[in-house]
Protein backbone atom coordinates (compact mmCIF):
# COMPACT_ATOMS: atom_id res chain seq x y z
CA UNK A 1 0.00 0.00 0.00
CA UNK A 2 2.40 2.34 0.75
CA UNK A 3 4.10 2.22 -2.98
CA UNK A 4 1.10 3.77 -4.24
CA UNK A 5 1.92 6.83 -1.73
CA UNK A 6 5.10 7.26 -2.13
CA UNK A 7 4.42 6.66 -6.44
CA UNK A 8 2.05 10.36 -6.10
CA UNK A 9 4.90 12.21 -3.79
CA UNK A 10 7.41 11.16 -6.56
CA UNK A 11 5.28 12.33 -9.17
CA UNK A 12 4.19 15.54 -7.87
CA UNK A 13 8.06 16.13 -7.30
CA UNK A 14 9.07 15.59 -10.64
CA UNK A 15 6.30 18.09 -11.77
CA UNK A 16 7.05 22.22 -10.02
CA UNK A 17 5.77 24.92 -11.96
CA UNK A 18 7.26 26.52 -14.79
CA UNK A 19 8.48 29.82 -13.00
CA UNK A 20 9.90 29.73 -9.43
CA UNK A 21 9.14 32.69 -6.87
CA UNK A 22 5.36 32.38 -7.99
CA UNK A 23 2.34 31.97 -5.66
CA UNK A 24 1.83 29.09 -7.29
CA UNK A 25 5.29 27.38 -6.79
CA UNK A 26 4.98 28.44 -3.15
CA UNK A 27 1.21 26.33 -3.78
CA UNK A 28 3.91 23.76 -4.44
CA UNK A 29 5.79 23.07 -2.06
CA UNK A 30 3.41 23.27 0.52
CA UNK A 31 1.90 20.27 -1.42
CA UNK A 32 4.99 18.57 -1.08
CA UNK A 33 5.58 19.07 2.21
CA UNK A 34 2.09 17.97 3.50
CA UNK A 35 2.04 14.96 1.16
CA UNK A 36 5.91 14.08 2.33
CA UNK A 37 4.45 14.81 6.01
CA UNK A 38 1.72 12.74 5.57
CA UNK A 39 3.75 9.42 4.82
CA UNK A 40 6.00 9.59 7.10
CA UNK A 41 4.00 10.73 9.89
CA UNK A 42 0.11 10.22 9.22
CA UNK A 43 -1.00 12.96 11.91
CA UNK A 44 -4.50 13.50 11.81
CA UNK A 45 -5.82 16.59 10.38
CA UNK A 46 -6.28 19.16 12.83
CA UNK A 47 -2.67 19.16 13.80
CA UNK A 48 -1.53 20.24 10.23
CA UNK A 49 -4.21 23.11 11.11
CA UNK A 50 -3.24 24.11 14.64
CA UNK A 51 0.66 23.39 13.45
CA UNK A 52 3.02 26.53 14.29
CA UNK A 53 7.00 27.32 14.02
CA UNK A 54 8.76 29.75 15.40
CA UNK A 55 12.40 30.86 14.96
CA UNK A 56 13.13 30.58 18.79
CA UNK A 57 11.86 26.77 18.69
CA UNK A 58 8.96 27.02 21.00
CA UNK A 59 6.39 26.01 18.13
CA UNK A 60 5.07 22.59 17.69
CA UNK A 61 7.67 22.14 14.82
CA UNK A 62 11.11 22.66 16.09
CA UNK A 63 15.55 22.12 15.26
CA UNK A 64 17.23 20.09 17.85
CA UNK A 65 20.90 21.77 18.52
CA UNK A 66 22.08 19.26 15.62
CA UNK A 67 19.57 20.71 12.88
CA UNK A 68 17.30 18.14 13.03
CA UNK A 69 13.76 19.06 12.36
CA UNK A 70 11.42 17.70 14.98
CA UNK A 71 7.57 18.01 15.79
CA UNK A 72 6.10 17.57 19.55
CA UNK A 73 2.72 17.83 20.84
CA UNK A 74 1.23 17.57 24.21
CA UNK A 75 -1.25 14.70 25.00
CA UNK A 76 -4.28 16.83 26.08
CA UNK A 77 -3.97 17.69 21.73
CA UNK A 78 -4.40 14.45 20.12
CA UNK A 79 -8.11 12.49 20.23
CA UNK A 80 -6.14 9.66 21.52
CA UNK A 81 -2.69 9.99 23.06
CA UNK A 82 -0.88 7.45 25.39
CA UNK A 83 1.25 10.36 26.11
CA UNK A 84 3.01 13.76 25.44
CA UNK A 85 4.68 13.58 22.13
CA UNK A 86 7.75 14.23 20.26
CA UNK A 87 9.88 12.77 17.21
CA UNK A 88 12.16 13.92 14.76
CA UNK A 89 11.46 13.68 10.91
CA UNK A 90 12.93 11.90 8.11
CA UNK A 91 15.51 13.80 5.63
CA UNK A 92 12.96 13.89 2.59
CA UNK A 93 10.62 15.96 5.23
CA UNK A 94 13.11 17.77 6.45
CA UNK A 95 14.16 19.03 2.91
CA UNK A 96 10.62 19.86 1.95
CA UNK A 97 10.33 22.01 5.78
CA UNK A 98 13.08 24.31 4.67
CA UNK A 99 12.25 24.44 1.16
CA UNK A 100 8.60 25.69 2.34
CA UNK A 101 9.58 27.90 5.37
CA UNK A 102 11.92 29.13 2.92
CA UNK A 103 10.28 30.22 -0.64
CA UNK A 104 6.74 29.22 0.09
CA UNK A 105 5.07 30.27 3.33
CA UNK A 106 5.87 34.25 3.10
CA UNK A 107 3.83 34.19 -0.33
CA UNK A 108 0.80 32.61 1.56
CA UNK A 109 -1.95 34.07 2.95
CA UNK A 110 -1.49 35.86 6.29
CA UNK A 111 2.45 34.83 6.52
CA UNK A 112 2.86 38.12 8.17
CA UNK A 113 -0.49 37.23 10.89
CA UNK A 114 1.02 34.14 12.92
CA UNK A 115 2.95 31.36 13.46
CA UNK A 116 1.05 28.73 11.78
CA UNK A 117 3.14 26.43 9.59
CA UNK A 118 0.30 25.49 6.36
CA UNK A 119 -0.89 28.60 5.22
CA UNK A 120 -4.10 28.95 2.77
CA UNK A 121 -2.92 30.68 -1.58
CA UNK A 122 -5.61 33.04 -0.08
CA UNK A 123 -8.06 33.33 2.50
CA UNK A 124 -11.00 32.42 0.07
CA UNK A 125 -9.30 28.59 0.09
CA UNK A 126 -10.88 28.66 3.42
CA UNK A 127 -14.25 26.49 4.48
CA UNK A 128 -17.37 28.14 6.10
CA UNK A 129 -18.39 24.87 7.40
CA UNK A 130 -17.80 21.12 7.94
CA UNK A 131 -18.55 18.02 6.44
CA UNK A 132 -21.49 17.99 9.32
CA UNK A 133 -22.45 21.93 8.59
CA UNK A 134 -21.18 23.10 11.01
CA UNK A 135 -19.75 26.53 11.31
CA UNK A 136 -15.98 26.64 10.70
CA UNK A 137 -14.20 29.94 11.74
CA UNK A 138 -11.84 31.46 9.68
CA UNK A 139 -8.39 32.35 11.31
CA UNK A 140 -6.36 34.99 10.39
CA UNK A 141 -3.04 33.42 9.03
CA UNK A 142 -4.82 29.60 9.55
CA UNK A 143 -5.23 26.96 7.11
CA UNK A 144 -8.32 24.92 8.72
CA UNK A 145 -8.51 21.52 8.71
CA UNK A 146 -11.40 21.00 6.52
CA UNK A 147 -9.85 23.20 4.03
CA UNK A 148 -6.81 21.00 4.29
CA UNK A 149 -8.68 17.65 3.80
CA UNK A 150 -9.93 19.01 0.57
CA UNK A 151 -6.82 20.18 -0.49
CA UNK A 152 -5.58 16.59 -0.01
CA UNK A 153 -8.37 15.23 -1.97
CA UNK A 154 -7.53 17.35 -5.08
CA UNK A 155 -3.95 16.37 -4.88
CA UNK A 156 -4.52 12.62 -5.05
CA UNK A 157 -7.08 12.97 -7.80
CA UNK A 158 -4.23 14.57 -10.19
CA UNK A 159 -1.89 12.29 -8.78
CA UNK A 160 -3.93 8.33 -8.34
CA UNK A 161 -4.38 7.37 -11.73
CA UNK A 162 -7.99 8.34 -11.95
CA UNK A 163 -8.68 6.28 -9.29
CA UNK A 164 -11.20 7.87 -6.53
CA UNK A 165 -9.34 10.62 -4.37
CA UNK A 166 -8.49 10.45 -0.81
CA UNK A 167 -8.24 12.69 2.33
CA UNK A 168 -5.90 12.95 5.27
CA UNK A 169 -7.32 10.33 7.56
CA UNK A 170 -6.60 7.37 4.76
CA UNK A 171 -3.41 8.20 5.07
CA UNK A 172 -3.43 6.84 8.81
CA UNK A 173 -5.01 3.44 7.49
CA UNK A 174 -2.77 3.37 4.48
CA UNK A 175 0.49 4.00 6.58
CA UNK A 176 -0.66 1.21 9.36
CA UNK A 177 -1.81 -1.47 6.83
CA UNK A 178 1.55 -1.61 5.63
CA UNK A 179 3.41 -1.81 8.68
CA UNK A 180 1.10 -4.77 9.40
CA UNK A 181 1.45 -6.32 5.97
CA UNK A 182 5.13 -6.16 6.60
CA UNK A 183 5.21 -7.11 10.18
CA UNK A 184 2.24 -8.65 10.93
CA UNK A 185 0.79 -9.00 14.83
CA UNK A 186 3.30 -5.33 15.47
CA UNK A 187 -0.25 -3.92 16.53
CA UNK A 188 1.98 -2.16 19.02
CA UNK A 189 4.66 -0.41 17.12
CA UNK A 190 1.56 0.77 15.24
CA UNK A 191 0.07 2.32 17.65
CA UNK A 192 3.40 3.65 18.29
CA UNK A 193 3.33 4.98 14.90
CA UNK A 194 0.17 6.29 14.86
CA UNK A 195 0.14 7.44 18.60
CA UNK A 196 -2.96 5.80 19.46
CA UNK A 197 -4.02 3.59 22.01
CA UNK A 198 -3.39 -0.28 21.38
CA UNK A 199 -6.82 -1.73 21.46
CA UNK A 200 -8.26 0.85 18.89
CA UNK A 201 -5.79 -0.36 16.70
CA UNK A 202 -6.42 -3.51 17.22
CA UNK A 203 -9.71 -3.04 16.95
CA UNK A 204 -9.22 -1.12 13.07
CA UNK A 205 -6.65 -2.93 11.49
CA UNK A 206 -7.38 -6.45 12.77
CA UNK A 207 -8.42 -7.23 9.43
CA UNK A 208 -4.59 -8.64 7.92
CA UNK A 209 -4.57 -11.47 6.34
CA UNK A 210 -3.69 -15.15 7.63
CA UNK A 211 -1.70 -14.95 3.80
CA UNK A 212 -0.15 -11.84 5.30
CA UNK A 213 1.38 -13.90 8.35
CA UNK A 214 2.45 -17.08 6.05
CA UNK A 215 4.38 -14.35 3.23
CA UNK A 216 6.45 -12.92 6.19
CA UNK A 217 7.36 -16.23 7.04
CA UNK A 218 8.03 -17.73 3.65
CA UNK A 219 10.25 -14.59 3.42
CA UNK A 220 12.60 -15.26 5.76
CA UNK A 221 12.53 -19.39 5.51
CA UNK A 222 13.37 -19.23 1.96
CA UNK A 223 16.16 -16.20 3.05
CA UNK A 224 17.29 -19.15 6.09
CA UNK A 225 17.17 -21.91 3.71
CA UNK A 226 19.74 -19.83 1.19
CA UNK A 227 22.19 -19.16 4.00
CA UNK A 228 22.43 -23.05 4.78
CA UNK A 229 22.68 -23.75 1.53
CA UNK A 230 25.53 -21.55 0.81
Amino acid sequence: PLSALTAMLATLKRNPPWLTGTKRYAVWLRDVLLLSWLIANPLRVNHFSTMTYRRDNTGHLYQDATGHWHYRCTAAEFKNSPGDYDVSLPDFVAEAIEAYLRDARPLLAGATEGDYVFLPEKFANQTDTDRTGTPVPRTPGKWNSEAISTRVRVITLGLHGGLPPFGPHAFRHIVATDYLKRYPGAYQMVAHLLNDHLNTVIKEYGHVSPMDGLRAHYDAATLELGNAMA
